[in-house]
């Protein structure tokens, strides 16, 4: 039964959305990254990806990535300024030690705006970080 897995509780592995200027767009634009602050690698991370409002959902985006170096980040994706609106939540699996991880990072409805970044320690750069 689900209730007799047990889910070990993950930690220093982050979903930010990182304010960068983009030379192609002429200008800002807001990328998400997964952050590997672990001493050791994660193996076969999963990635999906959705957004939803009261009356629009996104497409699902799914991504693979074999290996993600310990203290390492990844880009999964460019969050257009019309999905700022939307709850946009991120389902992260991954192996750590052979051991199966997982965690949904939710980046809340207008909470990714320039006005509530902060300076993000993990990475040099202003963002937000996923709940």
């Amino acid at each position: 039964m689900k209730k007799d897995i047990p889910i070990p509780e993950v930690s220093n592995v982050y979903v930010a959305a990182i304010l960068e200027n983009d030379v192609n767009l002429d200008g800002k634009v807001w990328t998400v990254y997964l952050i590997n602050q672990n001493k050791s690698d994660l193996e076969t991370v999963l990635i999906v990806s959705e957004g939803n409002s009261e009356t629009q959902k996104t497409s699902i985006l799914r991504k693979k990535i074999e290996t993600l170096p310990a203290q390492s980040i990844a880009k999964i994706e460019f969050l257009q300024d019309e999905l700022l609106a939307f709850k946009n939540k991120f389902k992260v699996s991954y192996f750590l030690n052979n051991i199966l991880y997982h965690k949904d990072f939710v980046f809340e409805a207008n909470s990714i705006s320039e006005k509530q970044a902060t300076q993000l320690q993990l990475i040099d750069n202003i963002g937000i970080l996923a709940q």
